[in-house]
């Protein structure tokens, strides 16, 4: 991954931390949680990269998957969690350490019933990044 990713992915994790209903509302945020965590809790990725390069400096377009996993009766706990992250993310800085921020977009939300009691909250994010 590129030094643009590292960046923005610091910067997301900083924002959900810092956004208090989140940090009042999960359990964790994790690359891969681990066995028997409470629930709710939230996952990152898979994330991609692909270069958006100009003629005068170094760009990157991101694609962030962060999930949200919920063993509630319902998903209404589950759909207020997904705001919150959207809400948050809506709050990064445009300077996230050697790059700019310049759009970030909530490109799909999905929610996955499992008839065993385990809800899946999906968002998909679209950034781009350029080189400062």
């Amino acid at each position: 991954m590129s030094g643009a990713a590292i960046a923005l992915r610091r910067a997301v994790v900083a924002a959900l931390r810092e956004h208090g209903p989140l940090a009042d509302g999960l359990t964790g945020m994790f690359d891969t949680p681990p066995p028997g965590q409470a629930y709710p809790y939230l996952s990152f990725g898979p994330d991609t990269t692909a270069d958006a390069s100009h003629k005068t400096g170094e760009g990157r377009d991101h694609r962030l998957q962060l999930s949200l996993w919920d063993d509630g009766p319902d998903t209404t706990r589950l759909m207020a969690l997904m705001a919150e992250v959207e809400n948050a993310l809506a709050a990064l800085p445009g300077d996230i350490g050697d790059h700019r921020l310049v759009s970030l977009r909530l490109s799909r939300g999905l929610v996955l019933r499992d008839p065993l009691g385990v809800d899946q909250g999906v968002m998909e994010f679209r950034a781009r990044t350029y080189a400062v």
